[in-house]
């Protein structure tokens, strides 16, 4: 039951906006989950690349990856000929 709870928190954690007392939870649970410690790494390893991919002119990319991918329009990038056609004339 915790591992599906902190995988639902976990963006928040490697965010530290959590509050204290959960954040002890999950980091004792971490040390001791090997499948939760393997998560937390690729996670974290995940958000500092997208800190370092939007880290433009000294302003800090603040918002989780998870907000980032809710925000993506899925009707641009759909596979149709019309947006196909955009992308190569593009290039």
């Amino acid at each position: 039951m915790l591992c599906i709870i902190l995988r639902e928190k976990m963006c928040d954690y490697i965010e530290g906006t959590l509050k204290s007392d959960l954040d002890s939870i999950v980091q004792e649970h971490i040390k001791h989950c090997q499948s939760c410690g393997k998560l937390y790494e690729s996670e974290l390893k995940i958000t500092t690349m997208f800190k370092k991919a939007f880290y433009f002119n000294n302003i800090n990319f603040l918002s989780c990856r998870d907000d980032v991918i809710k925000n993506i329009n899925p009707e641009r990038y759909k596979g149709d000929f019309i947006n196909d056609l955009r992308l190569k004339l593009r290039k």
